[in-house]
């Protein structure tokens, strides 16, 4: 991170809205003050090879042409939780249960010179799902990609806290 903001290139376009950026905040998004709220579930597994996590190829939209965590907006009136279960069978066509993710952080995306693309992301992770990962959405292709992150692997220590 750069100056306590994640690490993230801008995408193109020159207004929110635009190609590229998340929906604007009157855009019926559950808010946070002026923050949109959104998910993002990280769902991994073991494998001969080692721990995987699976990850979203963003075609379309904000981050196009990265590998992302699954997740997006939480609609008026939906649980964090069950937004994420949401946004994984939309994305991935896998079916998690909302009470099987283990809520991890709540990072706050901050875009100074504008506003209005402020955002949080409540982050959840997984080991128990069903079903196979395969293209569901237009705009997403899920896949499983070897992780080289110790926490994607790591169980929490006992006596710590959620």
């Amino acid at each position: 991170m750069a100056g306590g903001r994640p690490n993230m290139a801008a995408p193109s376009g020159d207004a929110p809205g635009g190609p590229g950026w998340p929906e604007r905040a009157d855009s019926g998004a559950r808010l946070t003050g002026m923050m949109t709220r959104t998910c993002l579930c990280l769902i991994r597994r073991t494998t001969a090879d080692g721990p995987e996590v699976l990850l979203g190829l963003k075609k379309t939209g904000f981050g196009q042409g990265r590998w992302v965590g699954l997740g997006g907006h939480i609609e008026d009136g939906e649980k964090p939780a069950e937004a994420a279960a949401r946004e994984v069978a939309e994305e991935s066509s896998l079916v998690v249960s909302p009470d099987v993710l283990e809520h991890m952080a709540n990072i706050e995306f901050r875009f100074p010179s504008r506003p209005s693309w402020d955002q949080t992301a409540d982050v959840f992770m997984t080991t128990c799902y069903q079903g196979e990962a395969a293209e569901s959405d237009p705009s997403c292709r899920s896949a499983w990609k070897q992780s080289r992150d110790q926490f994607l692997g790591a169980t929490r220590p006992p006596g710590a806290r959620p």
